[in-house]
């Protein structure tokens, strides 16, 4: 499992790393509808990565945090 994250986020790559997330990537933004115009500056993001997504939902059950169904129409 993978997900990417803004370079400057890094509340969020400390939050991704203390759930064993690993960065393994760095790549330049793409611009919104391919149109550079809408970037300012070379904005960066950050791949990070889980070997075992399984690891999440344990890290989740040791915080004591429980899960709710959701309700989907």
């Amino acid at each position: 499992m993978y997900l990417w994250v803004l370079d400057q986020n890094t509340a969020a790559q400390e939050f991704y790393r203390t759930l064993g997330g690993i960065c393994v990537e760095k790549a330049p933004v793409s611009p919104l509808g391919g149109v550079p115009s809408r970037l300012a500056d070379s904005p960066t993001k950050l791949r990070f990565t889980w070997p075992d997504a399984s690891l999440l939902a344990q890290t989740d059950a040791r915080r004591g945090a429980q899960t709710t169904p959701r309700n989907t129409p």
